[in-house]
């Protein structure tokens, strides 16, 4: 499958990541390192979930695990996103031939982080965006990352926490910045 097929089938799957940054987490899952897993914090009803599936299925065929509270969270702004999602996001996983391959994991990134013990081609950082939030998701999964697996953080432009610790990891293993999105390539 190649990505405008993938952008076809999951374009009206509410969520925030964009098209171009659907695209390139397709791309990074097809051509993920497979000795490992991709892990996605953060989830939501499954739009970036589904990318990162559908291209680990073109690819390497590997599991992606999304870690999600599927409930109320606070947005960046204060107010509060409310409503239960995971039943919507296991509809989603089923109606697009991934549920084979995605594992929903329904707790806070801290007590999925409790009991982690897979290498990770991928981690993909998109759950709480305060400053603590992103620092802990970071500690407690990174040194899980494969040699040469990659690790992303979503909304380094628009929210501070994310903005604020990329800022201070920032070295020469960034692979590059895109679009609201920094991505790391590990060693």
């Amino acid at each position: 499958m190649e990505f405008e097929e993938c952008w076809e089938k999951i374009k009206d799957v509410e969520g925030w990541t964009d098209k171009a940054e659907l695209e390139f987490l397709f791309n990074a899952a097809k051509n993920a390192i497979a000795d490992g897993v991709i892990l996605e914090l953060g989830s939501f009803k499954g739009r970036s979930t589904l990318a990162l599936a559908l291209g680990s299925k073109s690819g390497p065929n590997i599991k992606v695990y999304a870690v999600d509270i599927f409930s109320a969270f606070p947005m960046g702004d204060g107010a509060m996103h409310r409503g239960k999602y995971l039943l919507t996001f296991q509809r989603n996983m089923k109606a697009f031939g991934v549920d084979d391959i995605v594992v929903a994991v329904q707790s806070t990134t801290d007590e999925a982080a409790a009991t982690w013990n897979k290498p990770i081609s991928i981690l993909f950082i998109d759950a709480c965006h305060d400053y603590e939030s992103v620092r802990r998701d970071y500690e407690n999964f990174s040194k899980f990352a494969v040699p040469g697996g990659i690790i992303i953080f979503h909304d380094t432009d628009e929210f501070d926490g994310p903005k604020r610790f990329v800022g201070e990891i920032s070295n020469n293993s960034i692979l590059r910045n895109f679009r609201n999105m920094t991505v790391f390539i590990t060693v």
